[in-house]
C-alpha cells in the first residue's frame, strides 16, 4: 500500500471485530469500568473516538482511554501500513 493514503475510514473496517470491542488494555480500565462503558453505549474503539466523555463517567479515565485508543490505533496504521 506504499503510496496510499491512510485514513481513519481506512480503518474502520479493520476496526470493526471483536478485539477492537475491548478497553482493559488501557491504563486503569478494568471489567468493571469497562462493563460501565458498555451501558453507557460506548461499545468500540470507534465509539470512543466518536463520542465525548459520557456524564456519569470520569473525564480522567475518559482522557486515559481516548489516549490509549488513538495511541493503538496509531499503532495499527504503522504496522499495517508502513512507509
Amino acid at each position: 500500500m506504499k503510496g496510499s493514503k491512510i485514513t481513519e475510514g481506512n480503518l474502520l473496517p479493520i476496526l470493526d471485530c471483536p478485539l477492537f470491542n475491548s478497553f482493559t488494555f488501557a491504563k486503569g480500565i478494568g471489567l468493571k469500568t469497562e462493563t460501565t462503558l458498555k451501558e453507557l453505549g460506548i461499545n468500540s474503539w470507534i465509539d470512543v473516538k466518536k463520542k465525548e466523555c459520557p456524564d456519569l463517567f470520569s473525564k480522567k479515565k475518559w482522557h486515559t482511554l481516548w489516549n490509549s485508543v488513538n495511541s493503538a490505533i496509531e499503532a495499527l496504521r504503522i504496522l499495517m501500513f508502513p512507509a
